[in-house]
């Protein structure tokens, strides 16, 4: 297992919004230097096996956890797949499902998660964390339960900040005590410390990051399409600012950290 500098060994569970990102970010931003038909389909193929094999290099037991219901919500979209048969984006989406270990998660719990005492209302309502959302933290807890520790990834605010608001429970605690363990981020945030091992380049970070950013502003104005061409959910700006000031953050450390790794080599030399 590599290192992530800052972090100890952990088991590592990925939502499915970091899967849809890392396709989209291939088909928006790299399939464009390929021939059009299955040269992209097979590229797309071979990067996301790739980053996922990056992936599983920094977790606990080489494998990326999730549960069948985050699973199951993997739908590519891209204008990559409007030009392939059924039977190819079938396939390819069979293909990145298999990259996952899924583990059965006691849902039934679910809803007394989101009835813990104290919850904001806005993190429970109709917009607010699902079932599914919810199996990735039973999932997080139940892997804790070794005693190691658990990275959760996700591009759910809503995900993120119920995590750290139940985290402070006592009655979630003690309930599920594996919670205390579970520490969750974004994608990119997990990246900047895959990229601090110098598993990634500074060239593919801030790639990676300038997509999101404009990915969230589209979000904003409404813009942004799902699978099927169906709209996504908009953001507020409030949200959707707080969400960029993030990846402007992880922006600032990773150019500091390719600093400090060109003044090493400079006293190195």
């Amino acid at each position: 297992m590599a290192s992530t500098k800052g972090l100890p060994p952990s088991y590592i569970v990925v939502d499915n919004n970091v899967l849809s990102s890392l396709n989209s970010f291939f088909c928006d931003c790299r399939a464009c230097k390929l021939a059009v038909g299955n040269a992209r389909l097979t590229g797309l193929t071979q990067w996301m096996a790739d980053i996922i094999s990056l992936m599983r290099q920094f977790s606990l037991d080489g494998l990326l956890h999730s549960t069948d219901y985050v699973a199951d919500e993997f739908r590519p979209s891209g204008e990559l797949f409007a030009g392939l048969r059924p039977a190819q984006i079938d396939n390819y989406r069979r293909y990145v499902r298999e990259q996952l270990a899924t583990t059965p998660v006691p849902i039934h719990e679910a809803p007394l998660m989101r009835k813990v005492p104290g919850v904001r209302p806005e993190l429970v309502g109709p917009t607010g964390v699902s079932d599914p959302d919810l199996s990735l933290l039973l999932l997080g807890a139940q892997l804790a339960s070794t005693g190691a520790q658990v990275i959760l990834i996700t591009d759910d605010q809503t995900l993120l900040d119920f995590t750290t608001w139940v985290q402070t429970r006592p009655e979630a605690r003690e309930r599920w005590a594996g919670l205390r363990q579970i520490q969750a981020m974004r994608d990119m945030v997990f990246f900047d410390l895959v990229h601090r091992s110098c598993r990634i380049s500074t060239d593919d970070m801030q790639e990676m990051l300038n997509y999101v950013i404009l990915l969230t502003a589209k979000r904003m104005a409404g813009e942004l399409h799902g699978p099927e061409g169906v709209p996504r959910p908009s953001l507020s700006p409030k949200k959707a600012l707080h969400i960029i000031s993030q990846y402007q953050a992880v922006q600032t450390l990773v150019t500091r950290s390719a600093q400090a790794k060109a003044a090493n080599k400079g006293v190195a030399a």
